[in-house]
């Protein structure tokens, strides 16, 4: 991934869905994961700085955050289904279409698949860190009026990152069992933060 390209997305209001049509689809999945783990590193950053002192300021500003990572990968969920939809071929059938059953090879050259695969064991291991320590900051996260938006926004995060996971896999033969076992490594911390803020 070119940083330039990386910069200018963040620096832009446009969409990953805008900024990804002048990629390659590999090149516009690492853009996507990226942009996620940007996000998580800030929120990271947040989490790692709260104290009781400043709990209602930055437990908010960690609601944001994590806000910010769900829009962020529903938009990246997006174009990667849109990507992973358009490799299936189709059949006309009465004037209308249907898919085949079987799919075709992944689009995405193999070099660019294990770029992906390190791209996303990367959002893994800041998200993971990003969870664990918002689960162990309970006390003082239960303490502010956030409890409740943060069990929300947790259990949007549960749900999107999961389907996200899965969409990215199947377009990964290449390294899916890595990135396969990356994703059971980070699920059950997504489902503890979860059911941690009720």
């Amino acid at each position: 991934m070119h940083f330039s390209k990386l910069l200018a997305f963040y620096m832009s209001a446009a969409s990953i869905h805008a900024a990804a049509q002048s990629l390659s689809p590999g090149e516009g999945i690492i853009l996507a994961i990226d942009s996620v783990t940007f996000l998580s590193q800030n929120n990271l950053e947040r989490a790692q700085n709260l104290t009781e002192e400043n709990a209602l300021e930055v437990g908010g500003e960690i609601v944001q955050g994590f806000g910010a990572i769900v829009k962020t990968v529903t938009g990246a969920l997006s174009n990667v289904t849109i990507l992973k939809s358009s490799e299936q071929p189709r059949d006309s059938i009465n004037g209308g279409s249907i898919l085949r059953a079987r799919q075709l090879p992944s689009p995405i050259p193999s070099v660019d698949q294990h770029a992906i695969c390190n791209s996303f064991r990367t959002f893994i291991l800041i998200h993971q860190q990003l969870l664990s320590i918002v689960i162990g900051e309970k006390g003082i996260l239960s303490a502010t009026p956030f409890t409740a938006p943060l069990g929300t926004v947790l259990r949007s995060l549960e749900g999107v990152v999961d389907t996200f996971a899965f969409a990215v896999i199947a377009l990964v033969p290449g390294c899916s069992a890595h990135a396969t076992q990356l994703n059971a490594y980070l699920a059950p911390t997504l489902s503890e933060a979860a059911d941690t803020y009720p």
